[in-house]
């Protein structure tokens, strides 16, 4: 997500000039397993569907659960905030989701991000659930477009 990368890196501020960091649980709240549950996210995901019915209106038709997960790892040499995944087979039984949401602590946790922040990352994992007219059910799809900051730049006219 690029709006993520102008938030300030650690060593480069302190808790005090930093406007109510939001409380990401620590390694230890997991209690050695991968994931947590995110009631707070459900919350935040609950606001977000009511805030934006115009975006979100397939959403209040699938279950979705919220976790907050230990790693979340890296690809392509870039962090992993968040993941959106179709709970379907054995875990759309045991969890009785459609969904499942996860945001990751430990990426999150070392931006002492505002709420703000992990709203858009919330956010951005929603964006992945549209609804397929077709099949007449919400699916997860990829992102709509991929580019770079400098094509932006170059078509605003800021390069030269």
């Amino acid at each position: 997500m690029k709006a993520l990368s102008v938030v300030p890196k650690k060593e480069d501020r302190t808790l005090m000039d930093w406007p109510h960091p939001y409380p990401i649980p620590l390694e230890d709240s997991f209690g050695g397993e991968d994931f947590l549950s995110g009631l707070d996210l459900n919350v935040m995901l609950a606001k977000l569907i009511d805030r934006h019915p115009t975006l979100f209106s397939h959403l209040p038709m699938s279950r979705i659960i919220c976790l907050w997960k230990m790693k979340g790892g890296i690809s392509k040499g870039k962090q992993i905030l968040g993941k959106v995944q179709a709970a379907t087979g054995l875990v759309g039984f045991f969890s009785e989701a459609d969904f499942v949401i996860w945001l990751a602590a430990d990426h999150l946790h070392e931006m002492v991000p505002s709420e703000k922040t992990v709203e858009a990352c919330l956010f951005h994992e929603m964006c992945h659930i549209q609804w397929d007219a077709q099949d007449g059910k919400a699916t997860v799809v990829d992102h709509d477009c991929a580019g770079f900051a400098k094509e932006v730049q170059a078509g605003n006219g800021k390069t030269k």
